[in-house]
């Protein structure tokens, strides 16, 4: 057993574990993480760099906070900083009850009597704590000991609550229109899930009724608010934001940054063979400027090249009436182009094509968590530990008697210089010259 603390918490253990968690995390920074990308960019990086998204797929470098390796490193990490956290416990009980040696202590012959001493000691924030045969020890600002325990406490707090959330949690992503419902059981996008978590669906049915806007003057996206409803004993109407989440059942649903307009197509072709088809574009960044998007449609040799611009009028970002253009590709070869505004047709190739409504979409994120109040408790253990740490520095006073008298060792646990003159003046006050 004593072997096995002494690799928990020797040097070397220590240090390979910092030096894979910092692997990680460069890895992580270096391949888009699945679910904190977009589904959109995601397909994007995929198609640019095709060799890489393999790798990255098949080594989980897309999604490294869920593998079974991130897990297993933050296991081993918990189980040294709890060798760590009992060790700081037994070292900060023993220093709060006066029980260390006197090493390092510098001393001062008194002629004063112990209660005396306790006298003076007291008046500058002094407790006696421990009384033996031959020694009075008296600290001041005895929690003070305690913030490295606490320190270490809320860290052990914080990466134990993070293997929790590691191994449990479960995450998921929802392209959604304006009117569309989710159903539980729908497959999620970008689905993730820690390795000891189930398959994640949804408790309640929820449906998009209506994305808003707001956009800076330089048209960047000031807010994105998507107003829901979730049927869970009757229908109740709900408002998220980006930097406002909702949860409901344990679940959180959270706002994504990605938005556009969901164009219905109905093409017709010459056999008089009717198709639909949905066209989900991200939204333009200027009024000048078109979003591009390319679609294939199925059971054809033909694909769609498709931009279109937020107003037909080239007057407003938020306008009810964006401009279609789209272009039916054969290969290479372009074999037809029109322009479309909401309840209108025109030829495009082969197909007589008809935009029959524009809606807005957005992603929704859906997030089933355990561990996550831990993380929070742990940050605020580190600032309680930290402000001990600092602003409660402890000090020691123990008297000893000797055959010549008593002498006073003085310690600071810290910040020693500081101290040096309330030292000096708890000398001054007995009446004796002070060599501290």
């Amino acid at each position: 057993m004593s072997r096995l603390r002494r690799f928990l918490v020797s040097r070397k253990t220590t240090t390979t574990i910092v030096v894979l968690l910092v692997f990680f995390f460069v890895v992580a920074s270096l391949f888009p993480q699945r679910f904190v990308t977009s589904s959109l960019k995601m397909q994007e990086w995929r198609y640019e760099h095709p060799v890489r998204a393999a790798i990255a797929e098949r080594l989980g470098m897309d999604h490294v906070y869920t593998t079974p390796w991130f897990a297993i490193l933050l296991f081993f990490l918990v189980c040294s900083l709890a060798v760590s956290l009992l060790e700081q416990f037994a070292l900060a009980s023993e220093k709060s009850r006066g029980m260390k040696s006197l090493s390092g202590l510098k001393a001062a012959l008194s002629s004063a009597s112990v209660e005396d001493i306790g006298t003076v000691a007291n008046t500058f924030g002094y407790s006696k704590v421990f009384s033996g045969e031959k020694d009075v020890h008296f600290i001041k600002n005895r929690w003070g000991y305690w913030g490295s325990f606490l320190l270490h406490l809320g860290i052990f707090v914080v990466i134990a609550s993070s293997l929790i959330i590691a191994v449990t949690q479960k995450r998921g992503a929802a392209h959604l229109v304006e009117g569309e419902t989710f159903s539980p059981g729908d497959p999620l996008l970008a689905e993730e899930r820690g390795i000891l978590a189930g398959h994640f669906t949804l408790k309640d049915a929820i449906r998009l009724d209506r994305v808003s806007l707001d956009f800076w003057e330089n048209h960047m996206i000031k807010q994105i608010y998507s107003d829901i409803t979730i049927f869970s004993n009757g229908e109740q109407q709900m408002t998220i934001a980006v930097s406002s989440k909702l949860k409901h059942k344990g679940i959180l649903t959270y706002q994504s940054l990605d938005f556009g307009h969901a164009f219905f197509l109905e093409l017709k072709g010459d056999d008089g063979a009717i198709r639909r088809e949905l066209l989900l574009i991200r939204h333009p960044q200027s009024i000048e400027k078109p979003a591009y998007e390319d679609f294939i449609l199925t059971g054809t040799p033909y694909a769609l090249k498709a931009k279109y611009f937020a107003d037909a009028g080239m007057k407003s970002i938020q306008s009810e009436n964006p401009l279609l253009i789209l272009r039916l590709m054969d290969g290479n070869a372009m074999t037809g182009q029109s322009s479309l505004t909401i309840g209108t047709a025109a030829q495009l190739g082969t197909f007589r094509v008809s935009l029959i409504r524009v809606a807005k979409w957005t992603d929704l994120y859906f997030a089933d968590f355990r561990g996550l109040p831990g993380v929070f408790a742990g940050f605020c253990l580190l600032l309680a530990g930290g402000l001990m740490y600092y602003f409660l520095p402890p000090r020691q006073i123990i008297v000893s008697k000797e055959e010549n008298g008593y002498h006073i060792y003085v310690k600071a646990e810290r910040f020693p210089e500081f101290y040096r003159e309330e030292f000096q003046e708890i000398m001054k006050r007995l009446g004796e010259s002070s060599s501290v």
